[in-house]
């Protein structure tokens, strides 16, 4: 997401959006190309659960972004503690899926218990 033209209707969840991540931080415009990568992933596909070779055209340019290798790089961090609790919670808006072998196991058991 380029420049917020607030001259323009622009959606609120989107003002919203832009403001916690430039205003608040500011630091976040790189994983921020990802989480909006993610973010056209489910719109696209309304699955959270990415494979690892997924990618995404962005913008204009339609510029090729490997959002499998981003959703990794999130759940290893998440993992690990090092991703920031405000990025996890914008995650967890989307339905990030943190584990992809745990959410199988549910699926799986729903569907035997089913």
């Amino acid at each position: 997401m380029p420049l917020l033209r607030f001259s323009l209707p622009r959606d609120p969840g989107t003002v919203a959006l832009f403001l916690r991540t430039r205003v608040l931080h500011p630091d976040s415009e790189v994983w921020l190309t990802g989480y909006n990568a993610l973010r056209t992933w489910v719109r696209e596909s309304s699955d959270v659960q990415v494979p690892l070779d997924a990618s995404v055209e962005l913008g204009e340019d339609r510029i090729t972004y490997a959002l499998g290798a981003w959703v990794s790089e999130q759940r290893r961090a998440f993992r690990l503690g090092t991703l920031k609790a405000w990025r996890t919670d914008t995650l967890n808006e989307v339905g990030m899926v943190w584990s992809v072998a745990d959410a199988e196991f549910w699926k799986n058991l729903t569907a035997a218990r089913t």
